[in-house]
């Protein structure tokens, strides 16, 4: 993925920064109970635990006092362990629908293209960087995996459906209801050159991006020199070539970069914390006053306005047709964000 929609290790790590504080927890160790069944696995003290303590650590760096981060994370305890209900209902209805590999595919395949991406020679060694970040690797995985089941278990099991089950009809009377929302956006499609840090000196990057610059501005070929120089792991396949975006979805930096280009146009170098980047358009589309039906792009439109509250039925579904225990000391804080689906509990009592 590229920088002009935010990537590699501290664009994609970052998500995440506030793993850094499980391992930098020194809580006293304490006997670990169970909080909550789910069908056949359980949601532990320690879990919850390091979850709030991952909270705590955002809103300081929000700005928060850590008196006032813990006593609102305190405050939110009951919502914090319905979250995780619903993320271990999300995890076992992945791995009953068989996504558990692909995704775990896809984390190997983010690791692999990072390692590439900023010139490291192992996963080892992409680990030993995460760890100098204050990232515990196998946290980080964690994290992404349940984010990742999250969102191809709704996309699967919601989305995707409320995206076919619309009728043509549908689409025809929705279109015209809504053609305003179907002009023609302004969109750019782009090429990128992208010239690392890793193992350089920045002033040494800098300046190889301003001689490629003038160098493309004076005709020289961009995919010879996107082979030659780009960094990306995947350059030898796309050629340097990122894709079509509307204008207005664009990084800031990346907008302010290609302003005022057109067709074929470089952009001057756009610098990053991880390296440099250079653009070329490769195509430009005005905005446009006039309507266009496009299929895809009603089903879409359609499709984000119905799936909000499938979802949420969704998950209603889910809940009901779960085994739900909640320990007896957590129930009352846990059960109203629960409320809206009745739980399912074979058991009344704690063991």
């Amino acid at each position: 993925m590229s920088t002009i929609i935010k990537s590699s290790i501290s664009g994609t790590l970052v998500l995440f920064l506030s793993i850094a504080a499980f391992a930098q927890e020194t809580q006293v160790t304490v006997v670990d109970e169970v909080v909550a069944q789910i069908n056949d696995s359980v949601i532990t003290l320690s879990q919850v635990n390091r979850e709030k303590a991952l909270v705590v650590d955002e809103f300081i760096k929000a700005g928060k006092t850590r008196e006032e981060a813990e006593r609102e994370v305190s405050e939110k305890e009951g919502q914090l362990i319905a979250s995780l209900i619903t993320e271990e209902m999300m995890r076992q209805k992945g791995v009953e629908i068989g996504l558990d590999k692909s995704i775990e595919d896809e984390i190997n395949q983010q690791l692999l293209s990072l390692v590439k991406e900023n010139n490291l020679k192992s996963i080892n060694e992409l680990y030993d960087v995460m760890r100098g970040q204050g990232i515990e690797p196998e946290l980080w995985k964690k994290t992404m995996r349940a984010k990742r089941m999250q969102q191809q278990v709704l996309f699967q099991s919601v989305d995707s459906v409320v995206y076919w089950e619309t009728s043509d009809q549908e689409l025809k009377e929705y279109f015209a209801k809504h053609k305003d929302k179907f002009l023609q956006q302004e969109s750019v499609e782009l090429s990128e050159i992208f010239l690392p840090f890793a193992g350089k000196s920045e002033a040494d990057v800098e300046a190889l991006a301003k001689a490629l610059v003038e160098r493309l501005r004076n005709g020289e070929d961009f995919v010879t020199l996107a082979l030659e120089y780009s960094g990306r792991p995947n350059v030898d396949q796309n050629k340097g070539v990122v894709g079509e975006f509307n204008v207005d979805q664009l990084n800031d930096d990346i907008k302010t970069a290609i302003k005022g280009l057109r067709e074929g146009d470089i952009s001057d170098p756009v610098k990053w914390d991880i390296g440099i980047e250079i653009v070329r358009v490769d195509k430009y589309v005005p905005a446009s006053t006039e309507s266009n039906f496009d299929e895809a792009a009603v089903r879409r439109a359609v499709m984000e306005e119905k799936a909000p509250e499938a979802r949420r039925e969704f998950i209603r579904k889910l809940r009901e047709d779960a085994y739900i225990k909640i320990r007896e000391n957590y129930r009352g804080v846990v059960t109203p964000f629960l409320q809206d689906t009745p739980q399912k509990e074979t058991a009344s009592t704690d063991s």
